[in-house]
């Protein structure tokens, strides 16, 4: 194991090297002779500071790997429109989560493919975030809001009778209905929303089904398709 010092320049003088290198070697006694089996000298690169033999510390190389992973594993939890987490991280919540009274509301945005064939697909976009961040501050720091995909969100309240849930989901409705007004959207935006009781499902696909169900009867009974009542 050792440390070279290298200093030179090329001939005509445009290259210039001053640095630390360090290396190490490897070797075994292989009956009465000795056998290098491995070299290895450590070059710097343009991160190398002044006084560092190595082109990055050991630490910094493992906090910069563990700073990426970290924000791959951020990218792979979460919708990247919304920022709100996506249904795959929502269903390993639900499997690590106790079974304690939480309320899943199904919502889904009326006429979406309207708002994209009407006004563009940069509108539609700026719907589906604007609403992912109404989401996002509405609810509580225990509560969880996502993203299921498309123009489909889900929220799920924990700690609150239905009746409070359903007082909270009203105003996020109540706040869209106001931002809408005011020209926030850029086009008209409504929602409708179906809710189930979470203690009564094992598997967070069977309580988002039976959620999405009644958002989907909901949504038909505004556009006066039926007259079955939502219960």
């Amino acid at each position: 194991y050792g440390v070279l010092y290298i200093r030179g320049s090329s001939a005509d003088g445009k290259v210039q090297i001053d640095m630390d290198s360090r290396y190490s070697v490897l070797y075994e006694r292989r009956g009465d002779r000795w056998k290098i089996v491995h070299i290895h000298q450590s070059m710097p690169n343009l991160e190398q500071r002044e006084g560092e033999y190595y082109p990055k510390t050991l630490t910094e190389q493992v906090q910069k790997a563990q700073e990426e992973a970290g924000r791959m594993a951020l990218l792979a939890q979460r919708d990247g429109l919304t920022g709100l987490i996506n249904y795959h991280t929502f269903e390993e919540i639900w499997k690590k989560g106790d079974r304690t009274e939480k309320w899943l509301f199904i919502v889904d945005l009326d006429d979406f493919k309207k708002i994209n064939d009407t006004y563009g697909h940069i509108v539609g976009d700026k719907v589906l975030k604007t609403f992912g961040h109404l989401l996002a501050r509405q609810f509580r720091e225990h509560d969880i809001a996502g993203r299921i995909g498309g123009d489909e969100f889900m929220v799920l309240y924990t700690g609150i009778s239905a009746e409070e849930a359903a007082d909270r989901m009203e105003g996020v409705n109540i706040r869209l209905g106001e931002m809408a007004a005011a020209g926030e959207f850029g086009c008209p935006v409504s929602i409708s929303y179906g809710v189930e009781d979470s203690r009564q499902f094992a598997a967070a696909e069977e309580m988002v089904a039976a959620a999405d169900r009644k958002m989907y009867r909901q949504k038909r009974l505004k556009q006066g398709r039926s007259g079955e009542q939502i219960r």
